[in-house]
C-alpha cells in the first residue's frame, strides 16, 4: 500500500469549498500522483474518472486546466494554493471580529487576551465556538479568559465524552 501525500485542509474542510466526497476522492486521486501537473487524458482512463467529475472541480476553482505541448494538464496548483489560503484566512483573527469581541464584552480587548484568541483558533477551535464561550461566561456574569478557557476545553470534552459513550453503547462495553 502506497502512502499518499493529502493536504489536511482538503479532509478538514472540504465542505467550505463546497466540495463532496466523490470530489474529495478524486482530489485525493489527483494527489497520489505527487505532480503539479497531470495529464487529463491519462487522469480520466486511468482513474476512471467522468469528465462531468472534472468540470465540475473546474466550476467549483478548485483545479484548472493548463494547455502544454498539445496536452491539456490538470494544475494542482490552484488546488494548493485554495487550501492554503483557506488555511490562512481560518488561522486570522480579523479587525472585524475583535470589534465583535469588544462589542460582546463591551470594552476593549487586551493584548494577552487577542493573543488568547488566537492561540484558541490555531488549537483548532472555530471563532463561533470562541464566541459562544464567551456569551457563556458572560451569561453567569464572568468576564475572565480563563473561565472561557475552560468552557472551550470543557466543550472538547463534551464531544469526546459523547463519541466514546455512543461507541460503548454500539459495543456493548457499559
Amino acid at each position: 500500500m502506497e502512502n499518499i501525500k493529502i493536504p489536511k485542509q482538503l479532509i478538514e474542510d472540504y465542505q467550505k469549498f463546497n466540495l463532496n466526497e466523490n470530489e474529495v476522492i478524486i482530489l485525493i486521486k489527483m494527489f497520489k500522483y505527487e505532480k503539479r501537473y497531470i495529464n487529463l487524458i491519462v487522469f480520466l482512463e486511468t482513474e476512471k474518472i467522468k469528465k462531468q467529475n472534472i468540470q465540475n472541480l473546474l466550476d467549483k476553482e478548485i483545479i484548472s486546466l493548463k494547455n502544454q505541448e498539445n496536452n491539456v494538464y490538470i494544475d494542482l496548483d490552484t488546488c494548493s494554493n485554495k487550501l492554503s489560503n483557506q488555511n490562512k484566512n481560518n488561522n486570522i483573527l480579523n479587525e472585524k471580529d475583535i470589534s465583535r469581541i469588544n462589542f460582546i464584552l463591551n470594552r476593549e480587548l487586551k493584548q494577552y487576551e487577542i493573543d488568547k484568541i488566537l492561540f484558541w483558533i490555531e488549537a483548532g477551535y472555530q471563532f463561533k465556538e470562541i464566541e459562544e464561550a464567551i456569551y457563556k461566561s458572560l451569561i453567569k456574569n464572568i468576564d475572565n479568559f480563563s473561565y472561557i478557557e475552560a468552557i472551550l476545553f470543557n466543550k472538547a470534552d463534551d464531544k469526546n465524552n459523547k463519541v466514546e459513550k455512543k461507541l460503548k453503547r454500539t459495543w456493548n462495553f457499559e
